[in-house]
């Protein structure tokens, strides 16, 4: 069973004064608009499920502060760019999923280097 909100707006930036949150479940809500840069300041969160939206733009190199991050799900969004090397920084992450987006360029080899990842899927 989904959640299938329509909320039609972005995340407002000040999600990022959330910073006691441990979970940020927005999947399948209708989201559009750029991952606000803020979303870094989220230092406790374990999980990031943002999937089946519509983003637009980069991922923010901020994400790379969620040091305590273990899921990060953006997929089927409409992303684009690189995959932000700061990503070397979330050293907890088990699972990383960007797929169905328009993310060019290469792989960072620093993806490699997380002792934690089990699941990728790009």
């Amino acid at each position: 069973m989904g959640y299938y909100n329509t909320f039609l707006f972005g995340i407002p930036a000040s999600f990022g004064n959330l910073t006691k949150l441990v979970r940020l479940d927005l999947g399948e809500c209708g989201l559009n608009g750029s991952l606000p840069i803020e979303l870094g300041n989220l230092v406790n969160l374990d999980s990031l499920f943002l999937q089946l939206n519509s983003f637009t733009g980069a991922i923010p190199s901020e994400f790379g502060n969620l040091v305590n991050l273990k899921s990060l799900d953006l997929s089927y969004n409409n992303l684009t760019g690189e995959i932000p090397p700061t990503l070397v920084y979330l050293q907890k992450l088990e699972l990383l999923s960007l797929m169905n987006n328009q993310i060019e360029g290469t792989i960072p080899a620093c993806l490699g280097d997380l002792p934690n990842l089990q699941v990728i899927c790009l």
